[in-house]
């Protein structure tokens, strides 16, 4: 077995061998990160071997088999050193009973998870303060079930709400691009305030966890989808009050019931909490609905990624965010003209991941934007941010940015 001393102040871990009948590969210890929660596991091995294999890459792994007098002693040795300690009954009533520790104080009854082989010992109260997470049963069949669609998510949305206080924010929303970008970047500067858990809405079993487990958020965040997609797509029967309370849909574009850009406003009474990126959006709200809570959400960008890189001396390609398909709404035609009376190459800047940032707009030197409708169109916040000249029809941030030259026809 290997024993660790934890030196959390320091960041450091001592780590010695014990003789042990298990090999490393039987009993596994995950080096620790000092971002990441220490979380202890006293039971028998093989036991829980699922759900180490989940927790190992969010959080700091140590298991104990309590068959080993040296496990039982490094753990009930320094409970204090973790923030959570999983195991069945036995961590309860064992722990005191075989001498490890004298009592069960305020202080471990806080860090306990208890999951049991079945539930026939619920008859018996639990300590107060102590909480319960179900049978091994039940956790494994919901790992293996079609409604969990990332095992690893599961378990920090449970642990995360055992050992943080923070509010719980479940984003609904496609994961690339324009709405990834935005949703990422909210994590990112909030995290310290909520828990984020992002589901992608093009994939279904995303879409049954989300909305099997709506009670335990406490925001539900994306754009007018999340009011009228989960029930058509049979995700929920229907919308509760409760839900709706929770519901922050924010119109991403001023085009409504159009088959590509999703946005609908079909709440009229200040059922939801509507928001907008956009002045117009807000507007658009307004005309369409009786709500009177609308909140203006701008975008905006981390200029940490997109930042000035290179010196454009000379426009030779410019750039369109748009598929090289017919749409009425990009109109890249337009663009196409443009560039071709010109004399320019037109780039068309699509199928990058949005982790890319200011690489996305590596092989231009001017963004154009012929858009007939933008909420905001992000790709002019970011170019202009990497000191690329923009040029833009009047949409959008387009209206609002004092250096974009703005244009009605071609």
């Amino acid at each position: 077995m290997i024993s660790h001393d934890f030196d959390l102040e320091n960041n450091i871990i001592c780590t010695e061998f014990k003789d042990t009948p298990f090999t490393l590969r039987e009993i596994p210890y995950f080096p620790h990160d000092p971002k990441n929660k220490n979380i202890a596991i006293w039971g028998p091995p093989g036991v829980y071997d699922k759900i180490i294999d989940e927790l190992k890459y969010d959080f700091n792994i140590l298991f104990c088999d309590w068959t080993l007098f040296s496990d039982c002693k490094d753990l009930w040795d320094r409970p204090h050193h973790f923030d959570l300690i999983i195991g069945d009954l036995n961590v309860v009533f064992q722990s005191v009973n075989k001498g490890f520790i004298p009592e069960l104080t305020e202080d471990i009854k806080k860090r306990l998870l208890i999951i049991h082989e079945t539930n026939d010992f619920l008859d018996k109260e639990l300590p107060k303060g102590i909480k319960y997470c179900g049978t091994t049963t039940e956790i494994s069949n919901k790992l293996e079930g079609p409604r969990i669609p990332q095992k690893s998510k599961y378990w920090k949305f449970i642990i995360d709400k055992m050992l943080s206080n923070k509010p719980n924010i479940g984003i609904w929303s496609e994961t690339k691009w324009s709405l990834d970008r935005v949703h990422n970047d909210i994590s990112h500067h909030l995290k310290d305030y909520y828990n984020f858990y992002i589901f992608d809405w093009n994939v279904a079993e995303e879409g049954l966890f989300i909305w099997d487990n709506w009670k335990e958020f406490d925001i539900i965040l994306g754009n007018t989808v999340i009011t009228y997609d989960s029930v058509h797509n049979s995700y929920i029967k229907e919308l509760p009050k409760e839900l709706l309370q929770k519901m922050i849909p924010v119109l991403h574009t001023n085009v409504l019931d159009h088959h590509k850009y999703r946005e609908q406003l079909d709440f009229k009474n200040n059922e939801v909490t509507y928001g907008a990126i956009s002045i117009n959006g807000c507007e658009l709200i307004k005309e369409n609905t009786n709500n009177i809570n609308i909140k203006y959400l701008p975008n905006g960008i981390d200029i940490c990624k997109f930042y000035k890189f290179k010196d454009i001396t000379e426009i030779k390609k410019i750039g369109i965010v748009c598929r090289d398909i017919k749409n009425d709404i990009k109109r890249p035609e337009m663009a196409k003209e443009i560039a071709k009376k010109c004399g320019l190459e037109l780039i068309m800047l699509h199928g990058k991941h949005f982790t890319e940032y200011y690489k996305i707009y590596s092989d231009i030197d001017l963004l154009i934007c012929t858009s007939s409708s933008e909420g905001c169109c992000l790709p002019i916040l970011e170019a202009s941010a990497c000191n690329i000249p923009v040029i833009s029809t009047k949409v959008g941030c387009a209206n609002e940015l004092q250096h974009i030259k703005t244009f009605d026809t071609v």
